[in-house]
């Protein structure tokens, strides 16, 4: 992934040479340290690498940044201030979404009209000068950051490994890792590491060093904005908006394509832009290109290439060679320790082939939360159980949502995780809004968000950071706003979906 690893306060030149060693080792570099961005002050480094695609970073100075009313900084300081972010940030620029760029970033820091309420996108982002830091994430959670507080300092990195390292010794927290391997994904967004730290969506720490150490934290789970009848119309416009982006960057499209609903909502898209061409005249179907992973004989590969055949578009499918070897191991345990235990092993079948990509001068897209448009999410559980979900009752949640990893821990760790994951389930249905304002669909997407999104589309989003640029159209704050404000015939009878496949 694009990550970023470093520490603030009083951190001795001991501990910063300790912190490049573990860089060096997990990059297996054996002479001079070189990644994307590294700096360092006497109260702090810290260092990104990655994709650079997807790694920003600037120079803000002291007087620019002090005329934005938004920041309370009351130090008398000349210093400078560095930024970096991780991910990719896509803000609406009159109308148009765009990636953010360095200056984008500079008006995000600077310019108090803007908020993290109105970026889209993935990512974390620092900024800090030698005596105050603040870390935040996108609102969804998609790129999450850790961290170990000690007394006079603490170390972060939005790539848990690396602070593995630094920890040394690392026990599992069973009840904290148990709706991770008895659910369908983890439930809560903590972390499975003791002593180690997780902050998810709308993530914030703020952290000064001038006479003594002091650091706050805090997140905020995502909550919908209050829209009212929102029409079909209006959730297909914005659907076309995200689509369009990568035209908007003169970048190639290319989705990834499968044979589900979601993705195909997606090509549809695609080829109503461009056999209108309605945006650019010189624009045709070879703008775009769609690809897939998996052997010949799955459905997901034969239903894209049916679809590429009668309609005339590029489309390839990538399935690697599989030479088992030491190599091989090694990076199928790399896989299991970016994806934080969760996907199955054989899940690296298909991952690997991101290797496989041409990325240059594109930007992937995929279907990822589109079943939100359709109201598919815990089906199970609504019609077996609507009670349940009003009582908010986690054992009955818990009975419904069970999708164990292997059966390799004693009695004793078991029950540690099941209690674990019911508390869990607890505290996630403690925090969800009142469930009168919502239908019971739509409470549950929200309950999905909030669980699911940081602990599953995140996990693998973070991985693929390093590989390629990408996003989801169906996983922006700004879509999922209007889709919480649709009628519900819109989404539950999949009306959306059937405008979209006949145009």
């Amino acid at each position: 992934m694009s990550w970023i690893f470093g520490a603030f306060g009083n951190i001795n030149e001991a501990e910063k040479h300790r912190l490049k060693k573990i860089v060096k080792k997990h990059l297996k570099i054996h002479g001079e340290l070189n990644t994307i961005f590294q700096k360092e002050s006497k109260n702090y480094l810290i260092i990104a690498d990655g994709n650079k695609d997807n790694i920003l970073f600037g120079l803000i100075s002291y007087t620019d940044l002090h005329k934005a009313k938004k920041y309370s900084y009351d130090i008398d300081q000349s210093d400078d201030y560095l930024w970096v972010t991780a991910g990719i940030g896509i803000i609406n620029d009159n109308g148009i979404y765009k990636i953010m760029r360095d200056n984008d970033w500079n008006n995000f820091f600077t310019n108090e009209k803007y908020k993290l309420e109105d970026i889209n996108g993935h990512f974390c982002s620092i900024i800090l000068s030698n005596n105050e830091i603040e870390i935040f994430t996108d609102q969804l959670g998609t790129r999450d950051i850790y961290f170990i507080q000690k007394e006079d300092y603490f170390v972060f990195s939005t790539k848990l490994d690396l602070l593995t390292k630094f920890h040394q010794i690392n026990d599992l927290d069973f009840r904290a890792m148990g709706s991770l391997w008895l659910l369908e994904s983890q439930i809560n967004t903590g972390c499975f590491i003791k002593n180690i730290q997780r902050l998810t969506c709308s993530a914030k720490i703020y952290a000064t060093f001038i006479k003594k150490f002091e650091i706050t934290f805090q997140e905020k789970a995502w909550t919908p904005k209050s829209y009212d009848n929102v029409k079909e119309g209006e959730l297909y416009k914005k659907l076309q908006e995200f689509v369009y982006l990568p035209v908007n960057e003169n970048l190639r499209i290319t989705l990834a394509l499968s044979g589900g609903m979601d993705s195909r909502m997606l090509l549809s898209l695609l080829i109503e832009l461009f056999d209108r061409k309605t945006f650019f005249n010189d624009y045709s179907y070879s703008t775009f290109d769609t690809f897939s992973f998996g052997v010949d004989t799955d459905l997901d590969v034969e239903i894209p290439a049916f679809i590429s055949q009668k309609l005339g578009f590029n489309h390839r499918n990538y399935f690697g060679e599989l030479i088992f070897n030491k190599n091989t191991l090694e990076d199928l345990t790399k896989f299991i320790i970016e994806t934080k235990l969760t996907f199955p092993a054989s899940e690296y079948l298909l991952k690997r082939n991101y290797n496989l990509l041409p990325t240059e001068d594109s930007i992937i897209i995929d279907g990822c939360w589109g079943e939100i448009t359709r109201r598919s999410l815990f089906k199970r559980l609504i019609a077996f159980a609507p009670n349940a979900i009003e009582r908010r009752d986690s054992e009955v949640f818990f009975k419904y949502m069970q999708f164990p990893h292997a059966d390799i821990f004693n009695k004793e760790i078991t029950s540690m995780m099941i209690e674990g994951a019911i508390e869990h389930l607890e505290d996630c249905l403690h925090q969800m809004p009142d469930i009168y304002h919502y239908t019971l669909e739509s409470w549950m997407d929200l309950f999905a968000i909030r669980t699911k999104h940081p602990n599953l589309v995140g996990v693998e989003q973070a991985r693929i950071d390093n590989l390629v640029r990408s996003f989801s159209p169906f996983a922006q704050p700004d879509f999922f706003n209007l889709i919480f404000g649709a009628n519900t015939n819109i989404t539950k009878k999949g009306t959306l979906i059937k405008k979209i496949f006949k145009m």
